[in-house]
């Protein structure tokens, strides 16, 4: 993997053998129904570039040196054909599916169901890619390199132990101005270890200038802007897997029927911490995180991202800033994005 524009911020990640050999895993398999097409591939960049391309671009520019996709059938071939184009083949880069089948315990899924089983199981699927330590992020979400630094060094600290890291953002960065978000609220010790998570529904600022939202039960629940809360940036080590296994067979047995209900990253963590099974250490985000939530988004990214190219934090065009592919190949455009079904 070769620069081949200057990138600001930090880079001596980069150096350190032992930092080269972490994973990044983005999980790119959701169909993005409420937006109506895969939000990971929708361009943002002045090239044609996605969020997920910057993603991968900080964060090989971070220290982490191999790269895991997660991907459903649908979008597989598209997947492949963009990180191709955009990063040729000097990147090693594996894919792994997230598909509604098969499930551990003879476990059926119910015919309804359309959507994947959620986070939780895609990150339990990471266990065919991720020999060490590796970060798992969201192939949506803008997070800054900064970010990915910041979990490379903590992951080359503890490289089996299961001590975990979380990226924090402060919640009043992460809303959007076309309706309700949904946010894991941190709850941490003072010395920032996390304490619980919890999930609160439909985030938006009431008449009276307060954050509110709800619980999962349905209860109102105001939320303090400068609350952390999770975007799904995560660093965990190996010895994540048998814990997830543990609480993805117990979900089934609980959930398994409903065509509805997901196993979420931040819930199966939240227990983990709740039970003494982990630590979770939670760091402050030195950048602010964007995204697309509602597809009126769109536009305030692609504002945010020509901003960071304006001020030389990206270059124009990804594809010409780093090795160019073997064998080029035009990545997807909008049109061909939009039709894949709907969840």
């Amino acid at each position: 993997f070769e620069l081949r524009a200057p990138v600001r911020g930090p880079r001596r990640a980069i150096d350190s053998p032992a930092m080269n050999t972490l994973t990044i895993a983005i999980l790119a398999a959701g169909l993005s129904s409420r937006y109506g097409a895969p939000k990971y591939l929708v361009p943002v960049g002045p090239d044609g570039e996605s969020l997920l391309d910057y993603a991968v671009y900080d964060a090989l520019a971070s220290g982490f040196g191999s790269v895991g996709l997660v991907v459903r059938r649908v979008t597989e071939n598209d997947m492949r054909r963009r990180f191709e184009t955009r990063f040729g083949r000097g990147v090693p880069v594996s894919y792994v599916r997230q598909e509604l089948w098969p499930l551990p315990g003879g476990h059926q899924s119910p015919s309804e169901r359309m959507k994947p089983w959620g986070t939780g199981h895609a990150a339990l699927r990471l266990v065919e890619l991720a020999p060490g330590p590796f970060a798992v992020a969201n192939g949506d979400d803008f997070y800054g390199r900064s970010s990915y630094s910041l979990l490379a060094a903590s992951l080359a600290a503890e490289p089996e132990a299961p001590i975990f890291h979380l990226i924090g953002f402060q919640l009043d960065t992460t809303l959007s101005e076309h309706g309700g978000v949904s946010r894991a609220v941190c709850e941490m010790d003072q010395d920032g270890r996390l304490v619980g998570l919890e999930e609160v529904l439909g985030i938006e600022t009431s008449e009276e200038g307060a954050l509110l939202g709800r619980t999962v039960e349905g209860k109102r629940r105001i939320v303090q802007p400068d609350a952390l809360v999770s975007m799904g940036l995560w660093g965990f080590t190996p010895a994540v897997f048998p814990l997830l296994e543990k609480r993805f067979a117990r979900f089934l047995e609980q959930h398994g029927e409903d065509p509805k209900r997901e196993f979420l990253l931040s819930d199966a963590i939240g227990d983990m911490v709740r039970s003494g099974d982990a630590e979770v250490y939670v760091h402050r985000a030195e950048e602010p995180w964007f995204g697309m939530t509602f597809r009126e988004d769109r536009d305030r990214v692609a504002a945010h991202i020509a901003e960071l190219v304006e001020q030389g934090e990206y270059p124009e065009s990804l594809r010409h800033a780093m090795r160019p592919p073997d064998l080029p190949s035009e990545a997807p455009t909008e049109g061909e994005i939009s039709e894949y079904p709907p969840e």
